[in-house]
């Protein structure tokens, strides 16, 4: 069997070189699939992630008001008791005077 030429070899690698070429089309448009995949779901994560974030911040201001409220009802609270006592002890003075 006569050995092959130059030319017949380089046919024979462009061949061979095309059906690989084809493969690899395939196969990027495989990960163009996947690529487009993933965006979409990062995209949705990152939706996600912005509404909690949103409710995050919600519940924080929430908390925050009530704490504010919790504070100014304490401070009403201690109002309250001195003058409760105070009262009290008005009461007793009285009492006494009247002994």
């Amino acid at each position: 069997m006569p050995e092959p030429t130059t030319r017949e070899i380089l046919e024979a690698i462009n061949v061979f070189a095309e059906s690989v070429d084809k493969r690899f089309d395939a196969v990027d448009k495989r990960f163009d699939v996947v690529e487009f995949g993933i965006k979409t779901q990062f995209k949705e994560v990152n939706q996600r992630l912005d509404q909690t974030n949103e409710r995050i911040d919600k519940l924080y201001t929430l908390v925050d008001g009530f704490i504010q409220l919790h504070q100014k009802l304490d401070l009403e609270l201690t109002a309250l008791r001195s003058m409760y006592q105070r009262l009290e002890e008005r009461i007793q003075k009285l009492e006494v005077q009247r002994a």
